[in-house]
Formats: C-alpha cells, structure tokens, sequence
C-alpha cells in the first residue's frame, strides 16, 4: 500500500489495496452551511460503511451525534432506511413498518402530537402492533426475521405493545 505523511513525516493515513477491489471510499467537499460526505461507493447495490477500532478500542464519537429522520403526518409506511421517524399529527395515525434489511439495524419511534401513532410492523417478535400515545417513543432492533422491542419510553407509561 501506500501512506500519506504529515509536515513531520509521521504515518498520516495507511492505504491497503485489495486485488479486484470494486468498493472504496468517495470523500465530498461542500458549500458554506452543507455537510460533507464520505460515502461507500462501488459496483455492489448494497455497500456498508465500515469504522473498525484496533484490540479492545471503540469507535469515539467527539460530538453530538445527529440522527437522519422522517416526519410523518399522515398514514403510511415508516422509512426503515432512516434511523428516526417522528409522528407528528393531530389525529391519529394508522402506520405501517416494512422489514428491516441487516441484523442489527436500529429503528427509532416518536410521538409527539396529539393523535395515537398505531404501528403494525410487517413482522415484530411476540406481538402485532406497537400503540404510541402523545410523548411517547419505543427503539427496535432487527433481527434477520422480525423487529425486536428493546426499548420504550418518553413518559412513565411507555408505548402499549398488543
């Protein structure tokens, strides 16, 4: 591979090259007030983007980190390829939850207005449905075959799960 230095010399960034690569990195620049992107990119349909800490390290967020997210106002389907979605209706709402795709995808729900957010997702371990009031929110996790609760809250009650 290859390697990018500092003004020191010193190791910057290691570049590895894997025989027949077809997936690698793009790096976007942006305009005042946008955000830059890195981003997967390749001949694959589907590509994850990976972080990876060395031994017993993690991966170290500095700042806050900022959930891409959906309003809904209306019945309909969830987006499952955005991590949050808010309800936000004066009635109630009547919403769908497709599949998720890979294990270990995370799903956030909120209520925030005043109408009944009933979820009914395609397939959802031990129950149908998930019934949020106002101020409430419920996390799920996928499992390669259902959604899994793993947690409820906002308010004392938590969500209702039927």
């Amino acid at each position: 591979g290859t390697e990018l230095q500092d003004s020191a010399g010193n190791q910057l960034i290691e570049f590895v090259s894997t025989p027949g690569a077809v997936n690698h990195f793009k790096i976007t620049n942006q305009t005042n007030n946008n955000t830059p992107v890195l981003e997967a990119v390749g001949t694959d349909a589907d590509i994850d983007l990976g972080l990876k800490a060395k031994g017993n390290g993690g991966v170290e967020i500095q700042s806050k980190l900022k959930l891409g997210y959906q309003i809904m106002t209306s019945n309909g389907n969830v987006d499952v390829d955005v991590p949050l979605t808010f309800f936000n209706a004066g009635g109630a709402l009547t919403i769908g939850m497709p599949d998720g795709d890979e294990r270990g995808e995370i799903k956030y729900l909120v209520n925030q207005n005043s109408g009944t957010a009933t979820i009914t997702p395609t397939s959802l371990q031990n129950f149908s449905t998930i019934t949020l009031a106002v101020n409430q929110s419920c996390t799920l996790i996928w499992d390669t075959a259902e959604w899994i609760v793993i947690n409820t809250g906002i308010d004392s009650a938590g969500a209702i799960l039927s």
